[in-house]
């Protein structure tokens, strides 16, 4: 089913030249520099809780640029856009001193997966602007990186906000894909470690609607659909269907109104969270299919039920 939901990813974006993955941990920057390579200016942004995707052009080469979100309880499904990668570019914020042994960690997880094998490594020390950060001595000692075997790898000190270092870094990384290195004859055994909430987010992401918005928000309101069947999924579809054909403030009063009719019990604060995400997921990521499926597959984490709300909330609030 993960190819699947890959398929259909590379359907809605096509196959650029290069496709690259920019990782790291929530705050260091990744945004930023996504649209400082895309805009060639600043631009002030909040915290990613999907993706950001853009294509960018360098030295005439077009680079579909993936800007996965960097909160903790996100990261895990950083391995559903593995797939077909062919750079790497992690960024580490030179002033996130506490959490260079995290970034190490997130770092190392990634490189150890088998569909990122040998492929090149542009690492981002950024906001070298501001005074008393981490300088790349420092940085190559702790994260160990000279222990980095079979991968070409270039760490660069850079400045999302003036622009610094960053065509450098991108120049390095444009010739190392060029220039791959090749995959040395190892032998290796895949260990399938998808646990029973990743197969069921990709059983709701590979998911076929046959109604309409306009006929699923009908059935809802009008108490039809199946109380039995009525999942976090079809939470998300209809809050995702009452936002695009009503608003905001309608979404909020039918939701409330009516969802007590499906579940014998309900937490206000999570029912009014995920309208907020969603809400929120809308407005901020691309959907080029402009449909509840491409929604999803654009912000696959809303369907991570438990350890999204536990991202902004404390259990004991919740559950």
């Amino acid at each position: 089913m993960a190819s699947y939901i890959r398929t259909i990813l590379g359907k809605l974006f096509g196959k650029s030249e290069y496709r690259t993955l920019i990782m790291g941990l929530d705050s260091a920057g990744k945004t930023s520099i996504l649209y400082r390579l895309k805009l060639n200016e600043h631009v002030t942004t909040i915290p990613t809780i999907g993706f950001n995707v853009e294509s960018v052009i360098f030295n005439k080469a077009s680079m579909t640029m993936w800007d996965l979100g960097g909160r903790e309880k996100i990261r895990p499904l950083w391995r559903h856009y593995f797939h077909g990668t062919q750079g790497l570019i992690f960024v580490i914020d030179s002033h996130d001193v506490e959490r260079l042994n995290e970034s190490k960690d997130d770092m190392d997880r990634m490189l150890g997966e088998v569909e990122l094998r040998d492929i090149p490594l542009l690492i981002y020390l950024n906001k070298t602007d501001l005074p008393n950060g981490l300088k790349q001595e420092q940085v190559i000692k702790e994260m160990k990186l000279n222990d980095i075997k079979n991968r070409q790898w270039y760490l660069q000190s850079c400045s999302a906000y003036t622009g610094d270092g960053l065509h450098e870094g991108l120049d390095w990384l444009m010739r190392a894909m060029k220039s791959p290195l090749s995959s040395q004859s190892t032998t290796s055994t895949a260990v399938n470690n998808v646990s029973q909430a990743e197969n069921q987010l990709l059983q709701w992401l590979s998911q076929v609607d046959n109604d309409t918005n306009e006929e699923f928000a009908d059935k809802f309101v009008k108490h039809d659909l199946s109380s039995e069947t009525f999942d976090h999924r079809t939470l998300i579809r209809i809050i995702w269907c009452y936002l695009k054909i009503f608003g905001r403030k309608e979404t909020i009063k039918s939701v409330f109104d009516n969802v007590n009719f499906y579940l014998k019990k309900i937490n206000e604060t999570l029912i009014y969270f995920w309208i907020q995400i969603v809400h929120y997921a809308c407005e901020a990521t691309k959907n080029p299919t402009n449909d509840f499926s491409g929604f999803l597959l654009m912000n696959p984490q809303i369907l991570n039920e438990i350890d999204l709300p536990l991202t902004y909330y404390k259990k004991d609030t919740l559950f």
